[in-house]
């Protein structure tokens, strides 16, 4: 199942003096009275590590600076990011699954900000995500 998504918009940033470049390839709010921006992002040119993950976390911190909620799931291709779901598995959904690489999460109301992530093939039993508390004042 894929759902309709945006034209990807490039925000170059840098990491060790390097510059990394960040697709958003789908963009929504969720329904009702707490609504959450769901992200779905890609790195087009980098392996997503955790230097340019928590870079990631940066950008989307202060681009939506005006949002309460942010979930943002971060996939190392762009085929992976479009094509993803978490609440359905369908016919393929492996090659979409294993370019997952983290899942961003900020709730400016409770102050609670953390990253999960991975480097590598995002696998639950081998490889699962590693989380990182990132939560500081962000109400």
């Amino acid at each position: 199942m894929q759902v309709a998504s945006i034209p990807p918009f490039l925000y170059p940033t840098l990491v060790d003096g390097k510059v990394v470049k960040i697709a958003e390839t789908f963009h929504r709010h969720t329904k009702g009275p707490d609504p959450i921006l769901v992200l779905h992002i890609c790195l087009p040119e980098d392996e997503p590590t955790k230097a340019n993950l928590l870079e990631v976390s940066k950008v989307l911190r202060l681009k939506y600076n005006k949002e309460t909620r942010i979930e943002a799931n971060i996939f190392s291709s762009e085929e992976g990011a479009k094509g993803f779901s978490e609440l359905y598995l369908f016919e393929g959904y492996e090659k979409y699954y294993s370019t997952w690489r983290a899942k961003y999460w900020l709730d400016r109301k409770t102050g609670k900000e953390w990253l999960d992530y991975c480097e590598g093939p995002h696998d639950k039993e081998n490889n699962p995500f590693v989380r990182i508390d990132l939560s500081t004042n962000n109400k």
